[in-house]
């Protein structure tokens, strides 16, 4: 997991970036400094796992593996080996009904035991969640605030017993809080984005319209004075075409600059709701501290610019008069305003020079 929150595979990570030692996410391109021992030392998500993990096991349908218990004894012919139809959580062990039957009846308290299948996945996200890394069998009871991390009650009495330490159901309540607050403030976020994305459109289209029902003008004009000024209308044109151009790669720019943007705060509200609704009290716990640091830095850094404002482009014309006039432009020039402000105007004169500005 970057600390911008995305996850990916150890061998994807490796091939995207090889021997850098900064890089950036590939999805939102938040800058990151690979640590020393290399890009395995990065924390794994644990719930991105364990999604991933329970997803291939409860989609397993009965007939497809064999009972694990069954399998062990190296006698029984493999062809009479009964299929995996339950799953014992406890135990992580695909099982068949006859081996089954004990776990629901184990001595010191029955194991869950539930049927193979797609219902069986969000069970196991947060039953698998709920283990310490150091001690396998070991339920996370307590979160340390000290240390920041989830521990059991062997991890308390060795490593935290004078540390700030409270029941884990309890500190996960207040985190889902801070996750709603989080998620809450990123989705207005996400609706600005969006909305001035479609204002970037709006401006865009009747721009286009515009240069086009000027260009249609230009043309008209050129008709009237077809034999003398052809070569003006071609210079028109290819000025028009030089500022639509010139647009085109600021709203671009600027499209893409509020895309990526929106990007990353809907994969964050996105990953935070699949935390909320599919993780584990324990995943909720081990990932707050970094989702409420990635909240506010996107907040600061996915700042929402000002509405965009296409340039008003028109055609001046000349008085058809001064055909008479050698010296005279004869067709128009371009005008091009931008923020509504100033404006630019572009002139032909007799020796056709592009772009020199009327005084």
């Amino acid at each position: 997991m970057l600390p911008c929150v995305h996850s990916f595979c150890l061998r994807c990570l490796e091939g995207h970036f090889k021997d850098d030692s900064s890089a950036a996410c590939p999805v939102c391109r938040s800058q990151f400094q690979i640590p020393q021992t290399g890009l395995e030392s990065l924390p794994r998500n644990v719930f991105v796992e364990n999604l991933i993990d329970a997803g291939r096991t409860a989609t397993e349908k009965s007939g497809e593996v064999l009972c694990e218990v069954c399998a062990i004894d190296s006698e029984a012919c493999p062809t009479q080996i009964p299929s995996a139809t339950m799953y014992c959580v406890d135990c992580n062990q695909k099982l068949c009904k006859s081996c089954s039957q004990p776990h629901k009846f184990w001595r010191g308290g029955p194991h869950q035991v539930m049927a193979l299948g797609a219902e069986l996945g969000a069970e196991l996200v947060r039953q698998r969640g709920s283990y310490c890394e150091k001690h396998r069998n070991e339920w996370i009871k307590l979160y340390c605030f000290d240390c920041a991390v989830n521990v059991c009650l062997m991890c308390f009495a060795v490593e935290h017993s004078g540390h700030n330490c409270e029941e884990v159901r309890k500190v996960a309540e207040n985190f889902v809080s801070a996750i709603d607050s989080a998620v809450q403030s990123i989705s207005s976020r996400v609706d600005a984005f969006q909305a001035s994305i479609l204002q970037v459109d709006a401006e865009t289209t009747k721009f286009l319209d515009g240069i086009k029902k000027e260009e249609t003008t230009v043309l008209l004009r050129g008709e009237a004075v077809k034999e003398i000024v052809d070569n003006q209308v071609r210079r028109l044109q290819e000025e028009f075409q030089t500022v639509k151009t010139s647009t085109a790669k600021e709203v671009e720019h600027r499209t893409e600059e509020l895309k990526f943007a929106l990007t990353s705060l809907e994969s964050f509200k996105i990953y935070c709701l699949e935390l909320k609704s599919k993780g584990s009290l324990c995943d909720i716990t081990r990932s707050a501290s970094a989702l409420q640091a990635r909240a506010e830095e996107l907040l600061q850094t996915c700042v929402l610019p000002g509405d965009y404002s296409a340039p008003d482009v028109s055609f001046a014309e000349m008085n058809i008069e001064e055909l008479m006039s050698e010296q005279q432009n004869f067709v128009g020039h371009v005008r091009v305003q931008k923020d509504k402000g100033s404006t630019t105007n572009y002139c032909f004169d007799a020796q056709f020079i592009i772009g020199l500005p009327i005084v």
